[in-house]
């Protein structure tokens, strides 16, 4: 089926940075003035861009958990008979959303999605660099999500990001596909450092480690102190809007009216500020826009939790201040928003 060549992907996604896989990824900074001055050449031909799954963002007002995700469901369907079915090939999604700003999918987002790539003979990418090898609390975000995906690419916690490393794995009809489409010859995409001999010890090594260490079972026994315990401190906090997360990595998201989820100016730099004063206090943060995320370490005990908690609360007390201080009408109104699929 050589015609079926174009990718589906998600507003916000990430995937890469080279140019097919910022193609894929869905962030308009990797896109803008790629090429000759004045012109944008990314995403390139055949990359389709649907809507991010960030409930607190993009759905509709009054929407319900599952709406939204039957919502965002029928908006895929009609992508890819609108494209044509026999000219689409896959769609590509991470589980939960890293660098985009820590977004997790509505609940039965998946189980949707991976019946309507079937139905319409479409592979599903499952983008695990981020999620896989115990990130969630399982072994891959798929397996946190409940579904199966056609192929899934890795990296990162594959060596613990000790050496480089990624790989591929795909199912075995699609690996059947690529074989017998071959017409007998070498597999023509391998890379210079393709199978290294040192990354793959110590990739081996590593998943040693997390089977024998209980890596796993740690991010599961931790999430929740670290997920509710997010959510407590910004309860109190009018700056605070959401806390969002699965297993070991979270985020909060500030905002200046949390009624109506008005952003603060982008030239505050609430963000930037929240981030600088976290690592005054001993927590590295990363600031995605006025989203504070944090990705601990996966072997992160109860008592190193309540520090990076700790350093959570001063930094946002801080930022509050300081917003304020600046003259910023912060809304008193409206109450931490969450849904229920983000701390199961």
């Amino acid at each position: 089926q050589p015609q079926k060549k174009k990718i589906i992907a998600r507003h916000k996604g990430y995937h890469g940075v080279t140019a097919v896989a910022a193609s894929c990824s869905g962030l308009p900074g990797l896109h803008n003035h790629f090429g000759a001055a004045g012109s944008q050449n990314l995403p390139l031909p055949g990359f389709i861009h649907v809507t991010c799954p960030h409930m607190y963002r993009w759905a509709n007002p009054g929407e319900e958990e599952e709406a939204f995700a039957a919502r965002l469901a029928a908006e895929l369907e009609d992508t890819i008979i609108k494209e044509g079915p026999e000219t689409v090939a896959a769609v590509i999604a991470e589980p939960l959303m890293g660098a985009g700003g820590v977004m997790p999918p509505p609940r039965g987002y998946f189980q949707k999605v991976r019946e309507l790539t079937r139905k319409h003979n479409v592979l599903l990418i499952s983008d695990e660099v981020v999620c896989g090898f115990g990130r969630l609390g399982t072994s891959f975000g798929c397996a946190a999500y409940d579904f199966e995906p056609d192929l899934m690419t890795m990296a990162k916690a594959i060596t613990s990001s000790y050496s480089p490393m990624g790989a591929v794995a795909v199912a075995s009809h699609v690996a059947d596909a690529l074989a017998a489409g071959s017409d007998g010859s070498v597999f023509g995409h391998g890379y210079t450092f393709g199978a290294h001999p040192v990354s793959c010890a110590v990739a081996l090594e590593c998943l040693k480690i997390y089977h024998e260490d209980k890596i796993a079972e740690n991010v599961a026994a931790r999430a929740p102190e670290l997920l509710s315990g997010l959510r407590d401190l910004a309860a109190s906090s009018p700056i605070a809007g959401e806390v969002r997360g699965r297993g070991l990595i979270a985020a909060m998201e500030l905002v200046a009216n949390r009624e109506t989820r008005e952003p603060f100016p982008a030239t505050m730099g609430v963000g930037a500020f929240f981030c600088d004063r976290a690592r005054h206090h001993g927590v590295i943060v990363r600031a995605v826009g006025d989203s504070m995320a944090c990705s601990p370490p996966l072997t992160i005990n109860a008592a190193e939790i309540a520090e990076l908690l700790q350093g959570y609360r001063v930094a946002l007390q801080e930022t509050e201040r300081m917003v304020r201080d600046r003259g910023v009408e912060i809304g008193e109104g409206g109450a931490l928003f969450t849904n229920s699929l983000q701390f199961d």
